[in-house]
């Protein structure tokens, strides 16, 4: 496989979502992948190529199809090949790549255009599905165990609803990150292991007299005050008792006449209300399609817990990249000689790439010849060489001792991946050719 595996793929790699990069690491597209090169007679490189250049040229689909073209299949084959590499290895991540795409349902529009069999894909994208439901209920419950050995249940339970009695607006209003992070957590826990506390939470909103706004309100046909127990019932009254989403929410706060009696901040309130009663009543269903580590019981702005995720994934690609930056500028301008499939241009023309390759192969020749001297020039630079050589010797020795150093490093990483997945493939290509070049 050629070196393809570069700084640029890493970066491209974590700029995709986590969800997205859990599908390539995962058996399901190395299973795809091996399954596609059996039925086009590919080696198994030449499809993970394509996936790399996938991700490469930020999902740049019509380079995807031009490669596709370049390779020594029939017509129809080629075709094929097309619609399984879009419904195998792109229609079932197509909703948490749709920024790269531009929409979560292209794939599938052109998967039906084609006349593709979408069974046998849509079967992936469920698989896919379950696959990271498990994972992410994993994660929580790991989460939500770590969390219980730190406090006592029912002192926790007596202090949040304490807390919601008391204290909900300074609750849904307060910028404390600290505080918000711990209150959700602890809302999480108690929700997921504590028998009645979500009875008894949404009994205590209920039943809230705090006041959002100055104005009475209407509650059928009677004006009541405006207290938090109140705007609950006029919501339901007004928009009905099923989970509510984001759309009836913002209808409601932009038409309801009760909501038109609100400034911004109140009305920000009053929606930070509504989630919050909306997603303790229906929970677990109010999470369904947002992972464990975003779910909010109540919406609070996560913007410096957000920094400091970036931070620690900013980390962890530096980490990652260090696996494929081993090399010194003197490498890093042989590879560029290389015929590598992600080059700065994205070229996918393999003629373009033999012209590179010949056009390498004649300057080596045009060197050899530049060595065509008179014995007496050769004399004195075999001379002036000589003083060098053991010195030279000892870079050298130190040069291959960093690289096996580097290779050492590298299989320790590889130890870290799946055999199928993408990272394992990437870091056994850079082991690949360090161990040739030393040879």
């Amino acid at each position: 496989m050629t070196n393809i595996e570069d700084k640029t793929f890493t970066e491209k790699f974590y700029e995709i979502s986590e969800d997205a990069r859990f599908f390539y690491s995962s058996e399901l597209s190395g299973d795809a992948i091996v399954s596609l090169s059996k039925k086009y007679k590919l080696d198994e490189n030449e499809l993970y190529s394509l996936v790399f250049l996938l991700v490469n040229s930020n999902f740049n689909l019509e380079l995807i199809k031009q490669r596709i073209k370049s390779m020594n299949l029939t017509g129809i084959s080629a075709k094929n090949l097309w619609i399984d590499f879009l419904g195998y290895l792109v229609f079932p991540i197509e909703e948490y790549v749709k920024d790269k795409i531009g929409s979560s349902s292209l794939i599938s529009s052109e998967l039906k255009r084609l006349k593709a069999e979408m069974p046998k894909y849509q079967e992936i994208k469920e698989d896919l599905v379950y696959l990271i439901e498990e994972k992410n209920m994993e994660e929580l419950e790991k989460a939500l165990k770590e969390f219980e050995e730190s406090v006592d249940p029912k002192e926790e339970r007596d202090y949040v609803l304490d807390l919601m009695k008391s204290n909900v607006l300074e609750i849904l209003s307060t910028e404390s990150l600290d505080a918000n992070l711990s209150l959700n957590r602890g809302l999480i826990y108690l929700l997921f292991n504590v028998d009645d506390f979500q009875d008894d939470a949404i009994s205590v909103l209920r039943n809230n007299q705090d006041l959002i706004g100055k104005e009475n309100i209407k509650l059928g046909d009677r004006e009541v005050a405006p207290t938090v127990a109140n705007w609950i019932k006029a919501f339901i009254k007004e928009e009905g008792s099923d989970m509510l989403d984001d759309l009836t929410l913002a209808k409601y706060l932009d038409r309801s006449e009760n909501a038109k009696k609100l400034d911004d901040k109140h009305k920000k309130l009053l929606s930070s209300l509504l989630i919050f009663y909306k997603n303790i009543n229906f929970f677990p269903d109010s999470m369904k399609n947002t992972i464990p580590e975003n779910w909010q019981i109540f919406p609070f702005d996560n913007e410096d817990n957000a920094k400091f995720e970036d931070a620690l994934n900013e980390n962890k690609k530096k980490n990652e990249q260090q696996v494929v930056e081993q090399e010194n500028e003197e490498d890093e301008n042989e590879n560029e000689k290389s015929d590598t499939a992600f080059d700065n241009s994205n070229n996918i023309d393999e003629d373009d790439n033999q012209e590179e390759y010949v056009d390498f192969k004649e300057e080596d020749n045009n060197e050899e010849n530049d060595f065509d001297e008179d014995q007496e020039i050769k004399k004195e630079k075999r001379e002036e060489n000589k003083e060098n050589v053991n010195f030279s010797k000892e870079i050298e020795k130190d040069k291959i001792s960093e690289k096996q150093k580097n290779i050492n490093h590298l299989k320790e990483e590889l130890e870290k991946y799946e055999p199928m997945s993408l990272e394992y493939k990437a870091i056994s290509s850079e082991i690949k050719r360090l161990e040739d070049r030393n040879n």
